[in-house]
């Protein structure tokens, strides 16, 4: 993955005692990808399929090619990110690695932000299993009362949790939404790269199908990808 000035690997109980030092308390637990998207807004998978409809006006095309070599954008970009995701998904892959939060009371209410994970969040009304969640409570231990159990990750119960020789990089002095005080950990794991355009092996041709000019679903490599279906937009799984 790219790195950031000052991050190192780590694994949980590095990660755990760097936390601590700095008065983070870490939180564990399983939250359904609905249950996050309502708490943070993130995962408007509508919002992607207008920018994609835009993007395409713009280029005046109803497909566009991405290849491994040449990006075509940040808007084709994060449709990569989707179709590696939902490649995962149709390969018979669960999404069982860490969902990253950050919580804290910013301007006198609670902010959870997201990162990693955002992207998974577009899958929120198709994938329903429960998800490993991994909170940076900047708070008391006492404020984090999120709509789904979690449990305080102490050095005595961090051995029940899976992946002990899993490595994140970790970054200090980070910023988040909201908030410009560098006082946050960015935790990502190693591997996070593989999901976005530059870990790409083959050309995929996106390409936007409409109906009377209305943008209904979206394909790659000829294959349903996203749909407008009920009034949603729907990643295809």
């Amino acid at each position: 993955m790219s790195d950031l000035p000052n991050s190192s690997n780590m694994r949980l109980p590095e990660i755990l005692d760097f936390a601590l030092e700095r008065g983070i308390f870490m939180h564990t637990g399983y939250a359904t990808l609905s249950q996050l998207h309502h708490i943070s807004g993130y995962g408007d998978l509508g919002s992607d399929a207008k920018r994609t409809l835009d993007y395409f006006k713009l280029q005046d095309k109803l497909s566009i090619t991405q290849t491994p070599d040449k990006n075509q954008g940040v808007e084709i970009s994060k449709l990569v990110n989707l179709w590696k995701l939902q490649q995962s998904l149709l390969q018979g892959n669960d999404f069982d690695d860490f969902i990253v939060c950050s919580y804290n009371h910013i301007d006198n209410r609670p902010v959870l932000e997201i990162h990693p994970g955002r992207t998974r969040l577009c899958f929120h009304n198709v994938y329903n299993k429960p998800i490993p969640v991994l909170i940076l409570n900047y708070t008391k231990p006492n404020y984090l009362k999120p709509p789904f159990d979690v449990e305080l990750l102490t050095k005595e119960n961090i051995a029940t949790w899976p992946w002990p020789d899993q490595e994140w990089r970790v970054t200090p002095d980070w910023d988040i939404s909201l908030d410009s005080e560098k006082k946050y950990l960015l935790v990502q794991p190693n591997d996070n790269e593989q999901w976005h355009w530059p870990a790409l092996e083959g050309n995929i041709t996106f390409q936007i199908c409409t109906n009377d000019g209305i943008l209904t679903d979206i394909t790659a490599n000829t294959r349903p990808f996203m749909e407008y279906r009920n009034w949603q937009w729907h990643m295809v799984i």
